[in-house]
């Protein structure tokens, strides 16, 4: 039976793989790190491992690892306020939406006051 700190954990596993394909469809993700998720993928996937499969336990742990690395590093690479942007839309049940500008929250607030002369 699992514990109730084991639940927790496999939630919030389930909320970053959801996250995670969220930020694969998001045009202002760069495809770099688009790329890193999909070559996570691809390790897990392809029957090349470090750690072979057939061992039991530790051939899948190598997989988790790897998968849960990238998108470690994906989130933390990503401008806090895009990646806020998701995962509200997820807490709040909102179907899939890009972020429809960029969001970058060191530029938050921050108004230019400008005006355009023609000659």
């Amino acid at each position: 039976m699992l514990g109730l700190g084991k639940w927790r954990l496999i939630r919030r596993a389930i909320a970053r793989f959801r996250l995670a394909a969220r930020l694969l469809r998001e045009p202002q993700v760069p495809m770099m790190l688009k790329g890193l998720l999909a070559a996570a993928a691809c390790y897990v996937i392809l029957p090349f491992d470090v750690l072979p499969d057939f061992i039991p336990g530790l051939g899948q742990l190598d997989d988790l690892l790897v998968t849960v690395l990238a998108i470690e590093a994906v989130i933390a690479l990503l401008p806090p306020g895009l990646v806020e942007y998701h995962k509200s839309s997820i807490r709040n049940r909102h179907a899939y939406a890009p972020a429809s500008a960029p969001v970058d929250s060191s530029h938050q607030g921050t108004v230019i006051d400008a005006e355009w002369h023609r000659r």
